[in-house]
């Protein structure tokens, strides 16, 4: 029996925890944990360890900063076993990671991209193409790039081969998707329904596994159109709610955008390694303090992280339950003296049903 395990780990950027002139922490956030135990030259080896640890075939992680990269994490994980696909956002020198195993896998193919510059190319092939359409795109854009460490999102995805197997392919992809508070659904639903299109594209006939920081919870759209493949009822209902489901700052009328997101039907309806195996979601995967609203900073705890896989071709066997709420809790928020990042690591072990891919 072939398996691939995969951990999904967001590191937190020491960007997000900014220092002023003075080196004081000028947003206030993560005051709960001390410097000590903030800023990543504490952290790294923490993290490295939680690496070491799981030593999965597949890492896919979010939030890693240019300079730290280069000078830390890609030795530390080459001395791990690992090699990686990395992809740099222009604009911050922020970035996210697939690495894997070079003993166990070989690289094939690989492509990385930021989001809204593939949304126009994903609607004309999901057949939206109205005047509405065009605005949507437009408000993707705007967005996507607000001034932000998580923003414009961005995509990696990787074509790997069994070493051992040499026709034996699949397609690991990592995303981080926009937070902004939780308030931009139809951002966040037209990010992903992009993202898992030019996967399969892709991914041309392999087994397919995204893993990323997707920033939605089990009971919101994002959610929902990943698991449904489409944008069913129930989230439908939710979207005229008009509970600050419907983006605060689209220039869409409410009705064009409900009948958009009613056309778009995926080519790929994912599942979650979480619920297949445990019959639920982690009840968290983040603790910290967020910006909820327009300027409100509030302790948030959630689970936004997810491990998805094409069900024809692989099959979760095992994954990482997540430590009681009082550990987590114990030192208010996360990174703590014992948990280095904001959001927990992930894990699933699949096993390989059939990943043959033609042309291999």
């Amino acid at each position: 029996m072939s398996t691939i395990s995969v951990m999904q780990y967001n590191i937190l950027a020491d960007a997000a925890i900014p220092k002023g002139d003075s080196g004081v922490n000028i947003t206030g956030t993560y005051s709960y944990c001390p410097e000590s135990h903030r800023y990543m030259d504490s952290r790294h080896e923490r993290i490295i360890e939680e690496v070491r640890c799981l030593a999965a075939d597949v890492v896919t992680m979010q939030e890693i900063e240019c300079d730290y990269y280069h000078n830390h994490l890609k030795s530390a994980m080459w001395d791990l076993g690992y090699e990686g696909v990395h992809h740099l956002r222009k604009t911050d020198h922020i970035g996210l990671t697939i690495f894997y195993k070079r003993d166990k896998l070989c690289l094939v193919s690989e492509d990385t991209f930021i989001i809204h510059e593939r949304v126009k190319e994903f609607m004309n092939r999901v057949g939206i193409n109205s005047k509405a359409a065009k605005v949507l795109q437009e408000h993707m854009r705007e967005s996507a790039t607000y001034p932000s460490i998580l923003d414009p999102p961005g995509c990696v995805f990787s074509k790997l081969r069994l070493i051992e197997d040499n026709h034996t392919t699949l397609c690991i992809a990592t995303t981080h998707i926009t937070w902004k508070g939780l308030r931009y659904p139809i951002l966040q639903m037209l990010q992903g329904a992009c993202v898992i299109e030019e996967m399969i594209k892709f991914a041309d006939g392999a087994a397919c596994i995204l893993a990323g920081d997707f920033n939605t919870q089990p009971d919101m759209p994002l959610y929902q159109i990943i698991s449904k493949g489409l944008v069913c009822d129930n989230t439908m209902n939710l979207l005229r709610s008009g509970n600050n489901y419907i983006d605060s700052n689209i220039m869409v009328d409410e009705q064009h955008v409900l009948d958009i997101l009613e056309g778009i039907r995926l080519r790929a309806q994912l599942n979650s390694a979480y619920i297949d195996v445990m019959g639920k979601e982690p009840d968290t995967t983040n603790i910290d303090e967020s910006m909820v609203g327009d300027s409100q900073v509030e302790m948030y705890s959630g689970c936004l992280d997810y491990i998805w896989y094409s069900q024809e071709k692989v099959k979760p066997i095992t994954v990482l339950d997540i430590p009681h709420k009082d550990i987590l809790h114990k030192h208010e928020g996360l990174p703590s003296v014992i948990f280095p990042s904001d959001h927990l690591p992930i894990y699933a072990e699949f096993e390989l049903l059939g990943t043959e891919l033609e042309n291999s």
